[in-house]
């Protein structure tokens, strides 16, 4: 369901971008990222249901790289919209199970945020 309303969102931005600039097509834009969010924390939670039996490097990576991708908004100072504590806090763990620890261990250096309820202590 998230997926057809994300595709629908990305419609109507296309069609904005096309049709010249509009208000409301900042926030189909901050709008489609969160949804895109989303999904990934759907796609964490199957992960960590099915891990181990369902462990395919293909779909391994690129879950990985989305999880990077999401943290990088929370760096970039320019970023008008962030994910929901909850997704940052299960990609963390998602990182942590898969046995990335140095990006979590450098996650509370390299924000520009800090979460108050997120405090990881080694």
């Amino acid at each position: 369901m998230l997926e057809t309303a994300r595709g629908e969102i990305q419609l109507q931005l296309q069609q904005s971008v096309q049709g010249g600039m509009t208000p409301h097509m900042y926030n189909l834009g901050r709008l489609a990222k969160m949804m895109e969010w989303e999904v990934l924390l759907i796609d964490i939670n199957e992960f960590t249901v099915e891990y181990p039996s369902s462990l395919e490097k293909k779909s391994f990576d690129d879950l990985k790289n989305r999880c990077k991708e999401c943290l990088m908004c929370l760096q970039n100072l320019n970023s008008d919209v962030n994910p929901r504590s909850e997704i940052v806090e299960n990609i963390l763990v998602t990182f942590i199970n898969l046995g990335d620890y140095s990006y979590v261990a450098n996650f509370d250096q390299l924000q520009n945020q800090r979460y108050i309820i997120l405090k990881i202590r080694f």
